[in-house]
C-alpha cells in the first residue's frame, strides 16, 4: 500500500530526515517505523479500553451471588407457569 501526504512543511520534511539519518534509516523506514508504532499503540488502547470494561463490571455492585438469584428466581417463576398450564390442560374443556 503507498501513503501520500501532501502540504508537509520544509521544516517538518527536514526534521524527521535529520531523525531518521539518526537512527541510521531512509526516511521512508523511519516513518514506516512510526506508522508501525502508532498502530501498535493503537491495539495497546483497544486492549486497555477492554481491561477497563471487564474492570468496571467486575466492581459493580452485581455479585456472582445476585446473578444466582436472578436466575433461580427465573427458573421458579417458569416452573410455575409449567405447572399452572398443566393444571389447566388437566381440567379439561
Amino acid at each position: 500500500m503507498t501513503i501520500t501526504i501532501r502540504d508537509v512543511p520544509d521544516e517538518t520534511r527536514q526534521a524527521l530526515a535529520d531523525r531518521a539519518r539518526t537512527e541510521g534509516k531512509s526516511l521512508q523506514s523511519y516513518l514506516l517505523a512510526v506508522l508501525e508504532q502508532e498502530a501498535g499503540f493503537q491495539r495497546n488502547r483497544q486492549i486497555l479500553e477492554w481491561a477497563e470494561e471487564r474492570a468496571r463490571v467486575r466492581d459493580s455492585a452485581v455479585t456472582g451471588g445476585d446473578i444466582a438469584e436472578i436466575i433461580r428466581q427465573g427458573r421458579e417463576q417458569r416452573s410455575a407457569q409449567i405447572r399452572g398450564a398443566a393444571s389447566e390442560e388437566n381440567r379439561g374443556p
